[in-house]
């Protein structure tokens, strides 16, 4: 099974070669606004935190993606019902067509995790201050834990629905993050401020923990997901 799963992901990454620059550069792009922001951070004296916040849970929750030409075009042409509809006619099981997307998921939150952060901290002044090298890596982690749990919705809405349905699940998800940003903004709580104190006083039991969390919500996106497409129509 693990054979064929590769092969899926393996795929679209080949098909997409252009994906991982596109995908740098987009990234690249949030690096340059937060580093902006971040450059006289220190912890809980920023009046405002929310773009900050927002920008650092966007790219969290985009971690696992690669801006290719299908997510530019999936509302338009539907692209991931109709590759849904190509693996049906071959022989592949839908256990390894859900574990191929996971595959590749993880391979570039992997990728983006190394070179979007490593360039965040060399042009961030503000951040390198309150984070020693590990500290930063355990931040770093607990981030990646965070976009596992995004991941996990990603992979069940993207297979099981249609381009349409996904664009307006996603939307959904958009409004109930800024919405709870602005919210704890309200109350003077600040999503990074709370993180980095809380990796200061607990080293890695934080992201350790969102780790876990976010493999659990993977494992669990993977099971809803087949059996969902048990019973989907690709039309």
């Amino acid at each position: 099974m693990l054979n064929n799963a590769w092969f899926i992901a393996k795929r679209d990454m080949v098909i997409h070669k252009w994906g991982w620059l596109t995908t740098f550069l987009m990234g690249a792009y949030f690096v340059l606004i937060l580093a902006g922001i971040l450059q006289d951070y220190q912890v809980r004296e920023m009046k405002v935190m929310f773009p900050v916040d927002l920008l650092f849970c966007i790219l969290a929750s985009v971690l696992g993606f690669a801006f290719t030409r299908d997510y530019m075009l999936y509302l338009k042409e539907d692209t991931f019902t109709k590759k849904m509809a190509l693996y049906r006619t071959l022989p592949l099981r839908t256990e390894e067509v859900v574990l191929g997307r996971i595959l590749h998921i993880l391979v570039y939150t992997l990728y983006n995790s190394v070179t979007i952060f490593t360039v965040l901290y060399f042009v961030s002044r503000g951040l390198n201050r309150q984070l020693t090298p590990l500290q930063y890596v355990a931040f770093v982690a607990a981030l990646i834990g965070f976009s596992f749990v995004f991941s996990a919705f990603y992979i069940f809405t993207e297979l099981g629905y249609s381009g349409r349905t996904y664009f307006w699940l996603n939307m959904i998800v958009v409004v109930l993050l800024i919405g709870g940003i602005f919210l704890l903004m309200m109350l003077k709580v600040s999503l990074t401020d709370e993180l980095i104190v809380g990796i200061r006083q607990y080293g890695f039991l934080i992201p350790g923990m969102m780790l876990l969390i976010g493999i659990g919500s993977l494992s669990y996106a993977y099971q809803a997901t087949v059996r969902h497409l048990s019973t989907r129509e690709y039309r």
